[in-house]
Formats: structure tokens, C-alpha cells, sequence
């Protein structure tokens, strides 16, 4: 008893020992970068518990702030988890989101090669072409030309024969024989009926009716290849749709296998898996059904030429023209055609001598008395007919005939008109539902950059998982933009097969799409000098030039650290920016043609520069006034060296003040691409019209105007000047002076300093 009563005594004191010491919290400091997500993969924590003993009600954190990650008995540390798959989900995540970055930057290029690209000739070489022909209307005119070839041989000339003999006694008493015996043989000449001039006009009447069947041919024709056309439309459009649904199963695939992975360690919940299943299980449906399709498509029409390279992303959004879709019945020139020539047919068919009959005749004729004496002579005649009452109503049954006519064409024309309404309602619904398809487009784009920002930037509230579904809502928005547009071109091709002889772009215009949601206004470049690319890293410069609408940057590049440059370039190749070679040393312009310009243009070609971008300023040495000329031509000859080293496939751009002579001008004009005007120091609008009248009136399509940041007191007000400005002067090219200036801006207009 004293041994048990011992063990129980020793099994309180080690309880009470252990129960008085204390759990201990563990916390992590947030690190800039870290995000609610990645510090549970690190401590092996879900985030409900993290939530939950840092009373988080989202997922929210902040740069060293400090979080609960456990807790331990005190004196006792613990690890962060050692597993080698977890760090795996890390880094494969982190490639999962470059993968994303990549084709967000894709995205980007392949929307600024469509919003280019309006070939209005292949447009109706797409509706015209024709894959099937209809011989019956073909056909028949080659059975009418053999008919009125038939009708010109015969001239009316008959052989005639005849031969009778009468009975003896007759039928009545007192009948007296004149001839027992008779026979004649001769020829007839027929004018009228079927005769030489009735086949005149049968062959006129053939001759119409080969011209009606020929225009009924083309008003079918469009009928007759508009299911071919059809059918090839739906390929074109499933080809281009299977790219987007191939990219969105990649990335699922790719996401699941992660997701599924990380469910084990109970760091993502199943609610996600399933929801990731259902949605690859659709797509690959989606997927299947449009691979039979074209499978069957090309198996249906192996033999026909259909142009089966051709993108549908290429094509345009197009606006059809409501007054050259309903041009009425009284201006359908075909049925005014047909109505004519059933006209002249019915004139021919109800002629007043196709009733008549005149016949000219010779004959010889044989004839026996009693069987032994036959006497015989020759003679010549003709007979001549008119019918009493039938050609009465010759006039009324034309009358008739044609209203008939009429009426049929006149109703057809209604229906055609009505249906015509029905399309074009439908054709604009869908439009409407495109064009706001389109800017959720946008807005997807801009989601998906913020989040990409956020990874940049570091910011803890990133999470892969977001800029992943981010990215799949935007493949799933242009899916569905290309079946709009499927959709508006099937409607489209309706319209037109029920046309008359238009051209696709004769009742259609295309949409530029342009600058249909951008940011800013314009068509926008910057320059960039050698202090900003210190400065900023390229990363950091692309996407501000980006969300700034910058399609072109002019980098002079100084000092810059190569490997910069190249990063530079390639990360704006990858969202299709031009980038020109800034070329700004005034010292060229004493030298004309010197070495060191042609150096730096041709080591800029090498590089894989765009272009080059010319800021020379003579006017700038002290003497401008005296040197002028010289000054210019100098400059006039460097302009022509860097042509010559380029050559026509890169861009040459030309900075220039608003006060450089004409003659200048003039000797320039055909060598450079671009003229940009410094409109710099004054930002009055109706001076900058006045200053820039010469070089708008010598071209204004190679004008652009170049605005100074250091004029604006802050991006409110540059942006509503750049605004009056180009609605001002009709030019929309606008270069910003300069990248490192307007950051500066931005900080001073939302900070207030």
C-alpha cells in the first residue's frame, strides 16, 4: 500500500510540474514579400489556425507585422517544416507564375496585332468566293444557244408533198369525178409563226431568256455557297478557339497537379480540387467537340480550296451600314433587270404576228382524168390567216402576265427586307454584347497586371493562385470574344448572301478598336535617358510604360549597364512596344556624315532596335542665328547617312523645333518616317496649331507632337491639354518629354508634394 500510495504521489508532483509550465507563442515577422499563404507552407499550418490566433479576418498582412505561427513548451523551438515537396510546391509555383507572366505579356502583343490588322480586300474575298457552282441556269442557256442556232438555220422553207385518189362510183348519186388521180409536190416558204420571221423572234425570245436566267445564276449564287461559307467560317473560328482552350487546360493541368499535391498536406482545400476537375472536365469537352468538327469539315470538303491557314483572330470587328443594307425595293436594280427583260420576252411571246399565217408556195402538179391521160402544170401561190377574236386579248394578258411578275419580285424583295431587319437587329445585339465582352476584357488585363504588380513589388497579399485564375478569366474572355465575333460574321454572311451585287465592304465598316478602352489618349512614345534606366530597374519601367499606354520608348542609353538594355528590350518586344536608339548628341550637326553617327546606327541595328530616333538640336549653339543653313544641311545630310544605314525596314524619327524652314522640311520629308515636333515652353493650343501649319500642310500622317512634362503643374492637367491638343490638330501621336519627368509627375499628383 505504501508503494502505490508513492506512485500516485510521484504522478501528481511530475502532472502539477509539467501543468505549471507555459505554452509559449511562437511569431514570425512578416518579411516584405511574404504572404499569409506562403507562412503557412513554412510552418506547416493552415490557414484557418493562422487566421484564427491572429483574429484575421482576411487574408491581408503587412510588411513586419508580427503573426502566431504556434506554440511550444517553453524553452522549446519549433522548425520550420524540412520537406523537401514543400519547397518543391514553392519553386513550382514561383514558375507557375512566371508561365503566367509570360502569357500575360502575349496577351498584350496578340491584342495589339489584331486592333492592327483591316485587310477590307481579303474581307470580300472571303464572302465572294465562290466553292460550289449551280449548272442547271448554265445549262439551260447552252440548251437555248442550241435551239436559236437551229432557229437562224431554218428559213421558213418546206418540201410539200401530197397525192389522192377518188373512188368511183362516189358516195352519193350524182357526184361527178373531176379527177380520178392527183399529185403535187413543191416547196413552202413560211414568213410568219414558225416560219423566217417568226424564228427570228423565237431566237430573240431565247436570246432574253438566256439574260434572265443568267442574272437569276448571280441572284442565287450567293445562295447557293453561303452553307460552304458558313461551314468555313465555324472552322476558322473553332481553330482559334481550341488555342485558347489549350492554354487554359495547360495551366489547370499544370495548377491541379500542384493543388492536388498540396491538398495532402492539407494546404489548399478539396473544394478547390473539385472545382478545378469540373472546370478541366468542360474544357476538354469544349475541346473534343471542336476537334470532330474541323475533323469533319475536312474530311466533308478535302477537295474544295478553302484557305484553311487563314486566323479569325485576324479578321476585323466590323459595323455594318444600316442605308446600304436596306436599299428598298424600287432601287433593287436586279429585280428592276429581271422586270425588263420579262418585259421584252412577253413583248416577243405576245407579238401581234405570231398568230398570223402567210405562206408563199410552187408547186408541180400531176393529174389524171380516166388512167391514161395525166396532165400536168405548175404554179405558184400563197395563203395568208388572222385569228377574229384571239388577239383581243394579246394586251390584257401581257398586262397581267407582268403585274403578276412584279408583284413576285416586289414580294420577295418585302421578305428580303424584312429578313434583312431581323439580321441586322441580331448582327447589333451581338455586337452590343461583344463590345462590352471586349471591355471586360480589359478589365481582366488589368487585374491580372496588378497581380503580376503585386508578385513584382513584392506585396504580401499576393497569391499564385489568384494571378492564375486571373489569367484563366482572361483566356476564358477571349474564348468567348471569338465566338461573338463567330457569331456576328455567320449573321454577316447571311446579310450578304441576301444582297444584291454589293461587296462585303460596301455595307460594312471596320471598328478600330483601338482606343476603344485605353487609358490614356493617343497613340503615345516617351523618351527614356540614361538617368531613368539608372534608376529604375527594366522591370519596373516596362510595366509604368505599359499601364501608361507607351506603344514606343526612345532610350538613350548612356552609361547603362548592357545587360540592362537587353533586359529592357526584351521584356518590351514581349508586350510588342517598339523601342527606338535615342540618338541625341548635337555635335553631330557640325559633322554631317561622321563616323561615330554611323557607328552608333548601325551597332543600334545589331542590337535589335526598331529604329533610331534623331534629337539633334543645332538650333541650341550659340551661333544658330549665322550658321543656320550650314547648320541644316549638315543635319540634312546626317538624317540621309542614318537612312542609308537603316534602310527601309527600320523606323528613322526626327525631332525637330517648330521654327526649322521649309526647304529643310522639304529635303527631309521623303527620307524620314516621322517628324516629331517639340511643342515645348508654350502649351497654348492654338499656338501650337499656328506654329505647326507648314509641316501639317507637307504631311501631316508622318507628324507627331511632342509634349514637356516640366509645362504641367501636375498629370491632371497634361492629360487634359494632350486631349484639346489632338482634338485641336486631328494628330493623335503624342511622345512624352520624358519617362523620368512624368514618374516625378505622378509622385508629386497622387502624394500632393
Amino acid at each position: 500500500m505504501k508503494r502505490l500510495a508513492l506512485g500516485i504521489l510521484l504522478v501528481i508532483l511530475c502532472f502539477n510540474c509539467f501543468a505549471q509550465q507555459d505554452s509559449v507563442a511562437v511569431k514570425h515577422k512578416v518579411a516584405l514579400g511574404e504572404n499569409l499563404f506562403r507562412i503557412s507552407l513554412k510552418y506547416n499550418v493552415k490557414l484557418d489556425k493562422l487566421k484564427q490566433w491572429n483574429s484575421l479576418t482576411s487574408d491581408a498582412i503587412g510588411e513586419g507585422q508580427e503573426l502566431i505561427v504556434g506554440y511550444e513548451v517553453a524553452n522549446t523551438k519549433p522548425q520550420p517544416s524540412k520537406s523537401s515537396n514543400t519547397l518543391d510546391y514553392l519553386n513550382r509555383l514561383q514558375k507557375l507564375v512566371d508561365q503566367v507572366e509570360n502569357l500575360y505579356y502575349l496577351s498584350l502583343a496578340e491584342e495589339s496585332e489584331k486592333r492592327d490588322y483591316a485587310d477590307t480586300a481579303l474581307l470580300n474575298a472571303l464572302f465572294s468566293r465562290q466553292y460550289s457552282e449551280n449548272a442547271e441556269y448554265q445549262l439551260m442557256n447552252e440548251m437555248n444557244s442550241v435551239m436559236m442556232q437551229a432557229l437562224k438555220d431554218d428559213i421558213g422553207l418546206s418540201f410539200y408533198s401530197s397525192f389522192t385518189h377518188n373512188f368511183e362510183p362516189g358516195i352519193f348519186e350524182g357526184e361527178d369525178l373531176f379527177f380520178r388521180t392527183r399529185a403535187n409536190v413543191g416547196f413552202d416558204w413560211q414568213l410568219f409563226g414558225s416560219g423566217f420571221l417568226g424564228n427570228k423572234d423565237e431566237a430573240k425570245r431565247l436570246e432574253v431568256e438566256n439574260q434572265i436566267n443568267s442574272l437569276l445564276e448571280s441572284k442565287v449564287a450567293r445562295n447557293e455557297n453561303y452553307i460552304y461559307s458558313y461551314n468555313y467560317f465555324i472552322y476558322l473560328f473553332n481553330k482559334s478557339q481550341q488555342k485558347y482552350l489549350e492554354r487554359r487546360l495547360s495551366m489547370i493541368n499544370s495548377f491541379l497537379e500542384i493543388a492536388s499535391q498540396m491538398y495532402l498536406v492539407r494546404a489548399t482545400p478539396w473544394e478547390q480540387i473539385v472545382k478545378l476537375k469540373g472546370r478541366k472536365e468542360g474544357l476538354e469537352n469544349m475541346a473534343k467537340n471542336l476537334a470532330n468538327y474541323n475533323k469533319g469539315f475536312d474530311s466533308a470538303y478535302a477537295e474544295l480550296n478553302f484557305d484553311r491557314l487563314l486566323d479569325a483572330e485576324s479578321l476585323p470587328v466590323l459595323e455594318i451600314i444600316p442605308e446600304m443594307v436596306f436599299s428598298g425595293v424600287e432601287s433593287d436594280s436586279l429585280n428592276q433587270s429581271l422586270v425588263a427583260l420579262e418585259k421584252q420576252k412577253v413583248d416577243l411571246e405576245y407579238k401581234k404576228t405570231r398568230d398570223l399565217s402567210f405562206r408563199t408556195y410552187v408547186r408541180y402538179n400531176l393529174y389524171d382524168e380516166d388512167l391514161s391521160d395525166i396532165r400536168s402544170y405548175g404554179s405558184v401561190g400563197a395563203t395568208f390567216s388572222v385569228p377574229l377574236f384571239k388577239n383581243r386579248r394579246n394586251s390584257e394578258l401581257k398586262e397581267k402576265r407582268l403585274a403578276v411578275l412584279s408583284s413576285r419580285l416586289g414580294n420577295q424583295a418585302t421578305a428580303i427586307n424584312n429578313e434583312l431587319m431581323n439580321h441586322y437587329y441580331e448582327y447589333e445585339y451581338t455586337l452590343k454584347q461583344f463590345l462590352e465582352m471586349y471591355g471586360d476584357k480589359e478589365l481582366a488585363l488589368e487585374r491580372l497586371r496588378r497581380e503580376l504588380a503585386k508578385d513584382y513589388l513584392q506585396d504580401p497579399s499576393f497569391t499564385p493562385i489568384d494571378a492564375i485564375n486571373y489569367l484563366d478569366q482572361l483566356f476564358a474572355i477571349d474564348f468567348e470574344l471569338l465566338d461573338l465575333k463567330q457569331k456576328m460574321y455567320l449573321k454577316l454572311l447571311k446579310i450578304y448572301s441576301l444582297m444584291k451585287d454589293n461587296k462585303a465592304s460596301d455595307i460594312t465598316r471596320v471598328m478600330n478598336l483601338g482606343n476603344f478602352l485605353d487609358k490614356m489618349a493617343g497613340d503615345r512614345a516617351v523618351y527614356a535617358w540614361s538617368a531613368t534606366l539608372g534608376k529604375f530597374d527594366p522591370g519596373f519601367l516596362t510595366k509604368y510604360s505599359i499601364n501608361n499606354d507607351f506603344s514606343r520608348l526612345f532610350i538613350s542609353p548612356g552609361n547603362t549597364d548592357p545587360s540592362t538594355l537587353e533586359s529592357l528590350m526584351e521584356l518590351a518586344h514581349k508586350s510588342n512596344q517598339k523601342v527606338y536608339r535615342l540618338i541625341g548628341e548635337n555635335s553631330f550637326a557640325k559633322d554631317g556624315q561622321s563616323d561615330g553617327l554611323m557607328t552608333i546606327a548601325q551597332s543600334a541595328i545589331e542590337q535589335g532596335y526598331d529604329g533610331i530616333q534623331l534629337d539633334i538640336e543645332p538650333h541650341t549653339f550659340d551661333d544658330w542665328d549665322n550658321n543656320k543653313e550650314g547648320y541644316l544641311a549638315n543635319l540634312s545630310a546626317a538624317i540621309s547617312g542614318v537612312r542609308d544605314i537603316i534602310g527601309d525596314e527600320k523606323q528613322l524619327s526626327v525631332s525637330i523645333p517648330l521654327f526649322y524652314s521649309e526647304s529643310f522640311l522639304e529635303s527631309v520629308e521623303g527620307i524620314v518616317d516621322e517628324f516629331i515636333l517639340m511643342c515645348y515652353e508654350r502649351p497654348e493650343v492654338e499656338f501650337i496649331v499656328a506654329q505647326i501649319s507648314q509641316e501639317v500642310a507637307l504631311n501631316q500622317d508622318k507628324v507627331t507632337l511632342a509634349l514637356r512634362t516640366d509645362d504641367f503643374s501636375d498629370r491632371i492637367e497634361l492629360e487634359d491639354f494632350v486631349k484639346k491638343l489632338i482634338d485641336a490638330t486631328g494628330i493623335d501621336r503624342i511622345v512624352i518629354h520624358d519617362l523620368g519627368s512624368l514618374i516625378s509627375l505622378d509622385q508629386e499628383t497622387i502624394m500632393g508634394n
